[in-house]
This record gives C-alpha cells, structure tokens and sequence, in this order.
C-alpha cells in the first residue's frame, strides 16, 4: 500500500484507496473512518472519566484504528489534549526505557538530568510537559500483550507494571493511561497485574463490528474513495455474511472479522477503480476468491520462505478431515520448517496478514487458520499437493516394471542365443559327418577298409547330437531354472512390497490413532476454549454492564455537575452562598468546563459563613454573644432559637412566650439572654438555652421593643400606651414605670453607665430619664415633627441622636441647660429611620427610607460634613457601626446588608442572599462577624473582610496607569495620575509601605530594578528621573529630559532601564538613555498611543490610533511587521517572554496574540464588555491578563482555550494590569486610584474548593434543591443531611 493511499493525498491522477486492509487506521484516515463513532466518543467519554483506562477487546477488533482515527483525534479536538502512542515494544529494550525515549520524543523536550533514574527520567519528562502547558496529555500503551510474552524477563515487566500502578495515583491535574491489549491475553495480564488494581479498574471491551454496522461504514468509505464508488447495501450485506466470524449466526447483529473485510474492500476497490468504475456495485460479490489472491499474494511475499510456509499451513494447521487445528508456538520450532528467526518472520507476517489468528492460552500461545475458508483453501492445496505425488510415485512404478520386464526379456533373449550357439554346433558336427559320409561312398570302392571307420564317425555323430540335444534339455532346464528364480525373486519382492505395504498400513493407521488423538485433543482444546470464551464472554457482558454502568454514572455526574453550574451561574448575582455550595457539590471540577471561572466570580461576592434556619415567621432581631460564639434570633412565630455559629451542635428553640417576639438581648459576656413578647411578658434564659426559662415580667402590656442595661442588671420595655416599665432581671428590685408619652414608645435605650434612660415615640418627642431618682420629671426633647423611631447614646453619655418621620436626624445634648439642648440637624429626603454615634463618637451614620446612608462629622456650632453612601434600591432601616469605627453595616428592604469603608472612597461588601427584606443586623464583639435579620424568616453570619483576596494599596489621588511588580516580586511599583510614583511592600493582607516619588507631571511608566535598589519613572513632562532606593526613603539621582517638546502620549521604559520608548504624535522615538541617542520610528497613521520592549530588549512594539501595532528591530533601521486586525485604536501591547509573540489591548473589546514575525490568524481573547486597555503575558508565556474601561481584569489562557476569569472590585475603569515574577499574583490599578493585588492561582480545582469550604460550608437546604435542581424531596432530605454530615454538622 503507497504512502499516498494511508495518507489519503493521491499523485496527480492516481486513485485513492479508502480501505486500510489489514493495517489500523491511524489519526490521518479519521475523514475516512466510518461506522465507530459512538463507541469512539464512549472510549472519550471514559478516559475523560478515569486516570487510567484498559481497553481489550479480540483480535481483529479495531482497538488501534479507534484509538488513532477515532477517540485520540476527538480529543485533541474537543479537550485539547496532547497524545504520546507506543504500538509496538521491542525486545532488546525495557519497557521503561522505551516509553522514555517515546516521551521524549513526541513532546519534544529537553532530556532529563543524567542522574535520574529511568522511572524518575518518566516522571520528570511528565512534569515539564505541564509546565510547559496544562493542555491535558493522553499516554496510549497499545500492543502489551508483547509484554507478557515468554522471552520477556519477567522481572523488568513485573517493575514496570509496579511503576505503572504508582504512577496512575500520581495527582498530575490532566494525565490520562490507556493500556491496551488482545482479550486473550486479559487472562494472564490479571495474573500479572494481580494486586496493582489501578491498572484494571476501569476496563473498557471493544466488540467487534457488526454486519449492521459495517455495511454503511464501507458504503461511505467507498463513496469518498477517489474516483467515488456507490456500493449498495444489499449487496455489501451480503458480502460482510460471507466474513462474518464463524458460528454466527446470519443477521445485522453478527459479528464480523473486520480485517477480511478490510481485505475484501480493499480488493473490490481497487479492481474497479483499476477498471475505471465509478459507478454502482448491486451485483453479488463472492469474497473466497478475493481471499484466495489475497492468500497467494501473501505466501508469494514470503519469497524463499513460501515453501516452509506452505508446509506450514498443511502439515500442521490442517486436520485428516480438512478442518483447522491448533498449533502451539513450540511444537511450530519443533516443526524443522526453519531457523528460529525464519519461522518467527513466516508466523509474524502470516498473523499481520491476519491469515493466522495467535491466541494465548496458560501460559502458551496458540495458532490457527483465521477462517473456516482459508481451512478449505489449504486443505484442497494439500489434496492438490497429495494427487500429484501419488500419480509422480504411480508413473515411477509404471516405469520401473517396464524396466523389469524388458530386463527379463534380455535375459531369455541371451540364453536362446547360448542355445542356438550350441545346436549350431552341433549341426556344424553333424553336416560334417554328413559330408564324411558321401565322400565315403564316392570313395567306398578306394577306402572300403574306412567303412567302419565312417560308421565309427557316424556314431560319434550321433552320439554328439544326443549330447547336442542333451546340452539343449541342459540349458532348456537352466532357462526353466532361471525363470524359476526369477519368479522366486520376482515373489520374494511381491512378499517385500505387502510386508512394505503392511508396515506403511500399520504407521498409517497409527498416525491416523495419533491424528484420531490429537483430533479428539484439540477438540478437547477447543471445547475448552469455547468454555472459556463462554467465561469470557460472561466476564465481558458482566464488564460491559459495569462499564454501561460506569458510564451511564459519570454521563449522570456529568449531567449534575453541568446542571450545578449553570445553577450556580444563575444566582450568583442573588445568592453566592447557595452558587458556593453547587460549586462546591460538582464532582469533577476540573472536567467541568466553566467551573473555575464561575468558582473566581462567586468567590468575589460575600458569602454566608452560617445561615440560621428554622423559623416559622419573620426574624425581627438577632444578636451574638459577648464571645461571638452563639447567635440567638427573635421571630414573630413566638420563638427564639439559639445556634452555635459554627454548627457543632444543633440549635435550640426556645418556647414560651405566647406572642409574637420584639426584642431580645443578651447579658454582659453572653451570660443569660432576655426576650420580650408583644404580649409584655419577658423571660429570662440560660446561656446555653437548657432548662425552664425565669419569669421576669408576665403578659399584660403590649410593647413594642425593649432595652437592656450594659451591666445587664435591668431591663425596659416601651409600651403601646406611652408607658415604659424598667424591670429587674434578678427580680430582686421592684418594676418601675414611667408614663408621659402622648402614642406609643417606639424606641428605649439605657445610657452606657446606666444612669439614664433614653425613649421616645409616635409623640414626636424623646424623653430621658434619670434611673437613679424615682420621682424625678424626665428631660423632654422636642423638634422632631413625627414619630421618631430610634434613639442612641453618645459613647460618653452626654449626647444622644434621634431618628425621626420628619426626615431629620437631632443631636441633642443630655446635660445641655434647659431649652438648649438640640443640636445639629441632620437632614434627608423622607423619614430618618435609624441614627447612630460611632464609638468614638465623632460621626453619627442616619439610615432613610430615602435610601441613601449618610455619615455626618458634627463641627461644634457649624454644619456637620457628611458623606454619602449610596447602592441600596429601596428604604433603608438600620445603620451601625462596627465596634472599631471603621465600617458602617446596613440593612434595606431591598434584601441586602452592605458594609462600607466608613471613611468612604470604595465599593461596599454586598451581602445576598436573603430572599425578604432585612430588618435587624449587629456586629460581633471583635468586628470579624456580621449577622442579619431578615423576613424570610432566617438569620445569616457573614465575614466582615472582603471575599475579593486581594489587598488594595492605597495612596494615590489620581488614577492609576501603570502597574507592575518589580525585583523578586516583593515589590509593587505604580505610576499614579497624581504626579507621584508609589512603591509598596505588601505585608501580608493587611496593606503595606507606600513610598511616594513626586514629580514629573501625571506617572506614564515605572520600572524596578532587577535587585529593587532602583527605580526608573516617566512622567507626562517628558522627563525620566532615576532613582536610589533606601529603608523607607528615595533619592533622586538622575533626571534626563527627552526633549520632546511637549507631553508624550506614553512612556515604556526597557528591562534594563537603559531605554526609553515613547511618542510624539504619530511617531514613536527610542531613546538611550546614557548616549542621548534617539531613533525615530515613523509608520503609523495617527497617534501613537502605546508600545513595549521585549525581555531582551532586541525589538520594540509600537501601537496606535490607526487600528495597528508594529514590531521593529532595536535599531529601527528595518521595515516594521504590521500586525492588522482590530476593528478599532489599539491602546497597548506587549510581547511574550520568548519576544516570539506579541498581544495587543484594543479599543474594539478584545485583545489579539499574534505571532511576532505576523505569520498566521491571531488568537482573538473576546469578553469584556468595554474598551481593553492593557494586555500583558505572564513570565511562563501560559497566561494574558487584560484591564479593562469595564471595570474588570481577565486572565486568560494565551492560546485562546477555556474561559477567561474575572477579577471585579474597581470602582472605574481598569487601566493596566500584570502579573508577579511566578504567576501567583495579578495587580492592577484603575482610576478609582487604586492598587489591587489579587491571588491568581485558578488552575488548580482542589485549592479553589478549599477557598469556597473557607468562604462557607453552608449546604443548600430541601427545598432550595428541590426548587433550583428538581431534586425528589427524599433525594434532596438525604442530600441535603449527607452536606450537613460533611462539613461536622
């Protein structure tokens, strides 16, 4: 197969074959890839869901092609992931050595120090790739079944594994293993990881494809083929029965041997698209002789090997009957076919080609045929093979009796030609004697003396003739004899060839007992297989329930988790501390995209540290103890309740009054607290709440609130009728009553040394009493016109302030003479309802229906100042402050308490969460707590500080625009609009050192030195002055004037602070500053409004109001890259730490990354919802944060992924932003005049949970889950008592 058909980029003209064969997918066939998408996207879905995932499945089943073409690329795609893949391990290497050299070279980093370790070398590669970047990395181990096999040492596989366990633990945020293997080798892989149940515990079994499934798959597949071919469906189903896995049964849900099918596909493909077609396939495909090319093409690559092969397939993979048998990899070597190495190359390629299927069985691995049809195949080559060797063996025998005979044949001829030889001698004998004869005759009458001579010779003649005929019978007998035993050898050999055949019988049918054997073994074998496929199948149905499970579970968690968020999303703005507790609840943070922004904004709103429940009417008072550690609550419902704020015991519900609550309150240092009832009755109750409560007045007057003395000796209550009573708590001292309001008493109050009694009412007049004489007419104030509805002392006794339904606040002086004592008047809109001393007793906050807040500085004789606090959206009701004078709470009808700075100048603490409006609040004794009253019939404890964690530097009387920390990160130094540059030291969250360098106009730019000894400013004058820094105090040391001629725009000053670059109208001039050298950098059509050097101080960015920034070499002698692209000015820019990239701040709402040389699209970071100031990389390149004219920073991700967090809490616009030497920390300064240094540690999901357990461990109640999560009501009971449980409640 060429490189452009796995590639999918044809040669010019040439067809792309869309079908892989027998080969896997790999990541550049997805567009190809058809048919295993849902069970890719559930292998994500998993992986996503564990650390650790083992995928198995039969061979042939796809596991590789899912991965690389399916699963890997989507979540590259969806989640960003890096993937580093093993498929193949080799044998002379270990197993830790070659995922090491894989590490390293796929995410190409530097190598680890040459004294770590292999394991130790794993793990540090690992961790750099995080620092480099959290994109989350995906280890991929495929092939480990080469593990497990038996020339590997045991020991090195046995440590890896160990490791392998160990490190799935490790908490690296965004890793992710999948080991994959053949299910056959699951067994032994158990035996191997036994007691390493990490590497187990998620296990993922892919099937393989079905008929149903793979017919549509290769239909699409061929129609982006090249040419496209349309196969039909009828006709493809056909085809995929015909290689289905055999005992399956014919129908859309059989399994198929997806590699024959690659095969088959391939074929067909590319024999019609050989023949030109592109045009439709609806005629039945017989895939046997697709496969038997396929089978000959792959012995014939085989090459010198094919014979061995073939010897292979039908001696020892074949039954008697034709079937497939198993081979076990040592009888194979046994074989003789060939070398280890041969034999290992013919079972490596025959099982690549998937014409064998390996499967490992105790500890021994077995062969097979991979189809019933290769068995045909083979068996009618070894028929073939057999045929043709026994007509070979046929011919020879033909031959050699043909030999035989013909040898025979020679041999009588030889001896009839010895015979005659003899009777021709005989005859010569006898034709002489003959001839004697006559001539004895002729001669009788000469030689009548030889006559009996001639009879004599006659005889002889005769007598040699019998010889003659004697020879003959002789040799007549011999030819006999020899034909005898040539019939004897002839029957000897016969006897020879059936003692032969005999034998060869006998070995036959004892080879065919040891094949009836080995048959009824292998059938054994594979009854036992079947069985333990059965069990494997069970194991596998009952893992694919538990991963259905498993993943019906985590779609489940994920569905929750998602549903939370947007929850959570949805009433951040009205309830923090119930967004708090569903971010809390999410189960997986850091796979739910969104939580870490929405964990940031959350955390900058005020949550409830304890929300106090349980009451069946509205909360109309509620105050701590004297140790901040109770809380008790008074309601309409008739009761009150007693709660420890921190939850460690239940809270306790005080019953005995028979009318709505007033008032209640607690004795010095929390001891016994005091209730009233509407009714007049007043109790008396343990500190702890256990036990009968003491009578200290019954019912019998309706009041409207009451007082309690600070020694907690005494009691008032202000009564419907104008009347007050002054009772005992000890009930030791007689009540008393003093009468002379003209309407109700809405509001007692005892002096701070108890010597007086403040009250008033619906009278319009307050009315202060002496306690210590009975009789005594009490001091009458008037000048309010109204009912006045609250009264305070003055921290010294000697004045007191009054609220009044004439929109006037009265400061009136208790000893003041006669008709003398009104004082300052403090005046609102609409009726003051509550006013307040501050414990010093130099401000008085009013609270209006008006709703604005006011806090006056009384001036002796003149108008007192006052400053207003404004936010509230309906009438306000009570204001107080806090017990050090330095916050002022206040509650509104509106659903909020707010707490604000009481010197003003900055955004209030704005507490939600109340679902009515709040009518009481109260500081605990060390200003840490606030608790709030509210009609919803709850009362919530709130942490006084701010939820922001930032630390605001003040100082500045200007806007901030320029920020940044300097030397080690120790230091803080910022360019104020004011004239002055400020260094600070923070200490810890509390604030810090401010040292102010003045002069040079508004601050344009501010550097620190490197070792923070230094410190180098410009300013709108045009000048840069250096300066040395001391403990607490600068000295200016050098002032260099640019001689510019007029106010530059902006002024960015080099690392080093040897280089200035700033503007004059549509120029940008660098400076040196030691030489004076100057270099103009022209280009911009318009002003200039900003630039930036590099780390090193090699390049300049410049941007401005022609919608471009330009990056120039230091010299400027060089055309500048033009970076467009911004819809609108660009404000500033800056460039990465490698100078390799470049972001830019625009007035068109977004910052753009773009690549410093201006190749490729930049990266768009949109979201705020004004104009960008500023954008600045952190030192790692990994992070951006933004300031913003919306009153908001963001950090981002410098690639453009995930979403960007928002830093709230300027009062204006954000004009410069920029992050801490390590990243930990972002500072900005806005032109509220402010300095915020806040935490940026957002990436890690378990230190954000953390800081929502220390911000509140409120649980959300039954039918807060019920209302927001359409929980059941007994989900949300158990759920809600699970939380509970959980945070020690």
């Amino acid at each position: 197969m060429s490189q452009e058909d796995r590639d999918g980029v044809p040669d010019e003209g040439r067809p792309v074959n869309p079908f892989p064969g027998p080969q896997p997918y790999r990541a550049s066939d997805r567009g190809r890839f058809y048919g295993r998408e849902a069970v890719s996207r559930e292998l994500a879905d998993t992986i996503l869901a564990h650390r650790c995932v083992a995928l198995y499945g039969p061979s042939g089943a796809g596991k590789s092609s899912v991965m690389q073409a399916g699963t890997i690329p989507r979540l590259d795609e969806g989640h960003d992931f890096r993937h580093v893949a093993i498929d193949g391990w080799p044998a002379d290497e270990q197993p830790v050595a070659w995922l090491l050299y894989t590490l390293h070279t796929e995410l190409k980093l530097a190598p680890p120090d040459e004294g770590l370790g292999l394991y130790e070398s794993v793990e540090w590669i690992v961790r750099q790739a995080f620092r480099r970047s959290d994109r989350p990395i995906l280890i991929y181990l495929d092939q480990l079944e080469q593990l497990l096999l038996p020339s590997r040492e045991i020991a090195s596989v046995e440590a890896f594994l160990d490791w392998l366990d160990r490190f799935a633990e490790r908490p690296i945020r965004g890793l992710h293993l999948v080991l994959a293997m053949r299910e056959d080798y699951l067994g032994r892989f158990r035996d191997r990881a036994r007691g390493r149940h990490r590497l187990l515990e998620n296990g993922f079994r892919l099937g393989p494809m079905t008929v149903g499934e793979i017919v549509g798959a290769v239909c699409q597949a061929a129609a982006d083929g090249a040419p496209p071919q349309r196969w039909a469906p009828p006709a493809m189903r056909a085809l995929m029965m015909q290689v289905r896995i055999p005992g399956q049964s014919e129908s859309d849900a059989a399994e198929v041997q997806t590699a024959f099918a690659q095969i088959v596909c391939r074929a067909l493909f590319g024999e019609r698209a050989a023949l030109g077609g592109g045009e439709g396939l609806d005629m039945p495909v017989h895939a046997e002789p697709i496969l038997f090319r396929y089978l000959e093409s792959t012995l014939e690559h085989l090459g010198g090997l094919r014979g061995a092969a073939e010897r292979l397939l039908e001696e020892h993979l074949i039954a008697a009957d034709g079937t497939r048998t198993l081979l076990t990899e040592e009888a194979a070597r046994a074989s003789g076919l060939g070398s280890h190495g041969d034999l290992e190359r013919i079972l490596t390629d025959l099982e690549r080609a998937a014409i064998l299927r390996a499967e490992q069985h105790r500890g021994t691995r077995y062969f097979e045929l991979g189809h019933d049809w290769l068995a045909k195949k083979v068996f009618d080559r070894k028929q073939d093979r057999a045929a043709r060797a026994a007509e070979v063996i046929r011919e020879r025998t033909r031959l050699a009796e043909q030999e035989a005979a013909a040898a025979r044949v020679r041999a009588a001829e030889a001896e009839t030609r010895r015979a005659r030889r003899v009777i021709a001698i005989v005859t010569v004998f006898a034709l002489l004697a003959g001839g004697l004869g006559i001539f004895a005759w002729t001669q009788q009458q000469l030689a009548r003396a030889a006559e009996g001579e001639a009879r004599a010779a006659e005889g002889e003649a005769l007598a040699a003739q019998r010889r003659a005929e004697a020879e003959k019978e002789r040799a007549e007998r011999e030819r006999e004899r020899a034909h005898a035993a040539e019939q004897e050898a002839l029957a000897a050999q016969r006897v020879a060839e059936a003692e032969k055949a005999r034998a060869e019988l006998e070995k036959a049918r004892a080879e065919a007992e040891k094949e009836r054997a080995e048959e009824a073994e292998q059938a054994a074998l594979r009854q036992q297989k079947i069985a333990e496929r059965a069990r494997e199948r069970a194991v596998s149905a009952e893992s694919d329930a538990l991963r259905q499970k498993v993943k019906a579970e985590a779609e489940a968690r994920r569905a929750s988790d998602a549903n939370r968020l947007a929850v959570a999303l949805s009433i951040v703005g009205v309830d923090p501390t119930s967004a708090l507790a569903l971010l809390r609840e999410i189960d997986d943070p850091a796979g739910t995209r969104g939580w870490i922004p929405a964990t940031v904004e959350a955390l900058q709103h005020p949550a409830s540290q304890a929300v106090l429940r349980g009451h069946q009417g509205v909360v109309v008072a509620a105050r701590f103890s004297g140790d901040g550690a109770l809380v008790a609550t008074a309601s309409e419902d008739g009761t009150a309740r007693l709660a420890r704020v921190d939850g460690a015991a239940p809270a306790i519900t005080l019953v005995g009054h028979q009318a709505p609550l007033v008032g209640l309150a607690w004795g010095p240092d929390g001891r016994g607290l005091v209730s009233a009832a509407a009714d007049g009755s007043v109790l008396l109750w343990p500190r702890d709440g256990v036990g009968q409560p003491t009578t200290v007045a019954g019912a019998g007057l309706q009041i409207q609130t009451l007082a309690r003395s600070r020694d907690g000796a005494w009691v008032a209550v202000a009564g419907s009728d104008g009347s007050v009573r002054v009772l005992a708590v000890d009930g030791g001292s007689p009540p008393r009553r003093f009468t002379g309001h003209e309407g109700a008493v809405r509001a007692v109050v005892f002096s701070p040394d108890g010597s007086s009694l403040a009250t008033a009412g619906d009278d319009g007049t307050a009315r202060i009493w002496p306690m210590g004489q009975v009789d005594a007419a009490p001091r009458v104030l008037r000048g309010h016109e109204g009912t006045i509805y609250g009264l305070h002392f003055a921290a010294d006794g000697r004045r007191v302030v009054t609220a009044g339904d004439d929109g006037t606040a009265r400061i009136w002086a208790v000893d003041g003479a006669p008709g003398e004592e009104a004082g300052a008047v403090l005046e609102h809109a609409d009726a003051v309802y509550a006013a307040e001393f501050s414990p010093d007793g130099a401000r008085v906050v009013t609270a209006s229906r008006d709703r604005v807040v006011r806090i006056w500085t009384p001036r002796g004789s003149g108008a007192p100042t006052k400053v207003e606090l404004r936010g509230h959206t309906d009438k306000v009701y009570v204001a107080r402050f806090d017990p050090r004078g330095e916050r002022v709470a206040t509650a509104s009808r509106d659903g909020t308490a707010r707490i604000w700075p009481v010197k003003g100048g900055g955004e209030p603490l704005v507490l939600r969460g109340h679902t009515g409006p709040v009518v009481d609040l109260g500081f605990s004794a060390d200003a840490r707590s606030l608790l709030t009253a509210s009609e919803d019939g709850s009362a919530r404890v709130w942490a006084v500080a701010s939820a922001h964690e930032e630390l605001v530097l003040a100082g500045a009387t200007g806007p901030v625009g320029a920020v940044r920390f300097g030397g080690d990160g120790t230091r803080i130094i910022a360019a104020s609009a004011d004239g002055t540059t400020r260094i600070w030291t923070p200490s810890g969250r509390v604030g810090g050192v401010a040292l102010g360098l003045a002069g040079g106009g508004a601050g344009l730019a501010a550097i620190l030195s490197p070792d923070g000894r230094r410190a180098v400013t410009g300013g709108s004058d045009g000048k840069v002055r250096v300066w040395a820094l001391g403990a607490g105090a600068a000295q200016l040391e050098q002032t260099v004037d640019l001689g510019l001629g007029g106010r530059p725009t902006f002024m960015a000053i080099s690392p080093d602070g040897r280089q200035v670059l700033t503007s004059s109208s549509d120029v940008a001039v660098r400076i040196e500053l030691e030489s004076g050298v100057r270099t103009v950098l022209r280009g911009h059509e318009g002003k200039v409004q900003g630039g930036a050097f590099s780390a090193d101080g090699s390049r300049m960015v410049t941007v401005g109001d022609d919608r471009t920034a330009r990056v120039w070499s230091s010299a400027g002698s060089a055309a500048p890259v033009v970076l467009r692209g911004h819809k609108g000015a660009v404000y500033g820019a800056a460039f990465s730490p490698d100078g390799a990239r470049v972001v830019t701040a625009s007035w068109d709402r977004t910052a753009r990354v773009w690549s410093a040389d201006g190749t490729g699209v930049p990266v768009v970071l949109a979201g705020h919802a004004k104009a960008v100031r500023s954008a600045e990389f952190s030192d790692d390149g990994l992070r951006i944060v933004t300031a913003s004219d919306d009153h908001t920073a963001k950090v981002w991700r410098s690639d453009g992924s995930g979403d960007a967090v928002t830093l709230h809490g300027h009062e204006g616009a954000v004009r410069h932003a920029s992050f801490s030497p390590e990243g930990q920390q972002v500072v900005t300064g806005g032109v509220d005049g402010r300095v915020r240094v806040w935490a940026a540690d957002f990436d890690n999901p378990e230190l954000l949970r953390g800081k929502i357990t220390a911000a509140t461990t409120v649980c959300l109640i039954p039918e807060q889950r019920v209302k927001l999560l359409g929980e059941p009501r007994e989900d949300a009971e158990r759920r809600h008592q699970e939380c509970e449980r959980r945070s020690g409640r």
